[in-house]
């Protein structure tokens, strides 16, 4: 099984675990987990792996350095749409 086919997979099961679109974080919890963000170092080192991706000079760890970096940035994105989905319930319940 090649890495995409892994990715897939760990997405479509972390979509089923976490269920972004069920509000059911406390608006404390939420906040913060809306606020998760990579470092300032992370995303320029995101952006360098991604301009050497594109000009075809990236070495095999730079490679897998870049993987991870997406699959942690797709665990954040449905920590955070879970997140958001949670603090407009508890708005719109006012």
């Amino acid at each position: 099984m090649n890495r995409t086919n892994v990715s897939s997979i760990d997405v479509q099961i972390l979509q089923t675990v976490v269920a972004p679109d069920e509000p059911t974080l406390s608006a404390p919890v939420a906040r913060a987990v809306a606020s998760l963000n990579f470092s300032a170092e992370q995303e320029v080192e995101i952006h360098k792996l991604l301009d050497k991706n594109n000009a075809g000079t990236i070495t095999v760890r730079e490679r897998a350095v870049l993987e991870g970096y997406t699959r942690v940035g797709n665990f954040l994105n449905l920590l955070k749409t879970k997140a958001r989905s949670s603090l407009s319930k508890k708005t719109t319940k006012r």
